[in-house]
């Protein structure tokens, strides 16, 4: 029997970055990242015990200072959440000021 074909899902990331996550045979999964226009540094991914990050630079020194949840760049649990695009156009946050 052939093997189910994989299903790409994407979700798009608080700076614009679109992240593609494509499962694949064996539990191994494939990550692409679209930059959004504008975009200059480069983009960090991990995978840990089956979870990806990915945190583009210019986000790297808000969450340094605090300002920006890492879980914005846990794209495993956005797509646990339901946040992929397919699925929403909307990444709900909620915002502090002072």
């Amino acid at each position: 029997t052939a093997a189910p074909a994989a299903t790409p899902r994407t979700v798009t990331l608080v700076t614009g970055d679109k992240v593609t996550v494509t499962d694949l045979a064996g539990g191994k999964k494939t990550v692409t990242v679209q930059r959004p226009a504008g975009a200059t540094g480069a983009v960090r991914t991990q995978v840990a015990d089956g979870a990806i990050s990915v945190v583009p630079d210019e986000a790297l020194p808000y969450l340094r200072a605090g300002r920006l949840d890492r879980r914005l760049f846990d794209v495993s649990a956005l797509l646990r959440q339901g946040l992929a695009d397919s699925r929403t156009g909307e990444l709900p946050l909620i915002v502090t000021y002072g």
